[in-house]
C-alpha cells in the first residue's frame, strides 16, 4: 500500500490503528486541489465530498484567471470540468499541462466515448462520468496522486459509498 498524503494529523493516527504504515516522515501538509468548475452547485457538492480530506480547495469558473490560480496555487490535484463559459476544457486543460505537472481529473456529464478520449489526449489524467460517489471520486483521486507523488508521506482516509 502505498501512502499519500495526510490531511489531519488524527488521520494518521486512525490510519495507523487500522493496520496501514503510514511512514515516519509524516509532516501532516493538508492536500491543494484546485476545482476548475463554473457551476456553483457542483463546486459545492465537490466541497461537501472531499470535505473528509481537510483539503485546501481553490474554485476557479474556468477562463484566463485558472492558469494564474494554478500558478499561484501549485496544487496537488486539479479537477476539472469541460464545460466552461469562457475556455472551453480542452484549452484549460491543454494550457494546465503546457505549464504544470499536477494530475488533472476532468469531471463531466459528457459519457460520449470521443469526448472521452480528447479529453484524455488534451492532458487529462483521469475521466470520471458525473454523477459520481464519493467512494469513486476519492478512489481515482488516490490512484491519481500515488502516480504522480510516489514514495511521498501523503494519505487519503478511504471513504465508502
Amino acid at each position: 500500500l502505498s501512502i499519500l498524503k495526510v490531511c489531519k494529523p488524527s488521520a494518521r493516527k486512525k490510519w495507523a490503528k487500522m493496520g496501514h504504515n503510514v511512514g515516519s516522515n509524516f509532516t501532516g501538509v493538508r492536500m491543494k486541489i484546485l476545482v476548475i468548475n463554473d457551476n456553483l452547485s457542483m463546486t459545492e457538492t465537490l466541497r461537501t465530498l472531499l470535505e473528509p480530506l481537510n483539503a485546501e480547495i481553490i474554485v476557479s469558473g474556468g477562463g484566463s484567471p485558472t492558469k494564474e490560480a494554478a500558478r499561484i496555487f501549485d496544487p496537488d490535484l486539479i479537477i476539472l470540468d469541460i464545460t466552461l463559459p469562457e475556455l472551453d476544457g480542452w484549452q484549460v486543460c491543454r494550457l494546465i499541462r503546457n505549464h504544470y505537472n499536477a494530475p488533472i481529473l476532468i469531471l463531466s456529464a459528457a459519457d460520449n466515448p470521443s469526448t472521452i478520449a480528447s479529453a484524455l489526449d488534451a492532458g487529462g489524467d483521469d475521466y470520471m462520468i458525473k454523477p459520481v460517489t464519493g467512494g469513486m471520486l476519492l478512489a481515482h483521486i488516490n490512484k491519481l496522486l500515488r502516480r504522480s507523488k510516489p514514495g511521498s508521506d501523503l494519505v487519503i482516509l478511504p471513504m465508502h459509498g
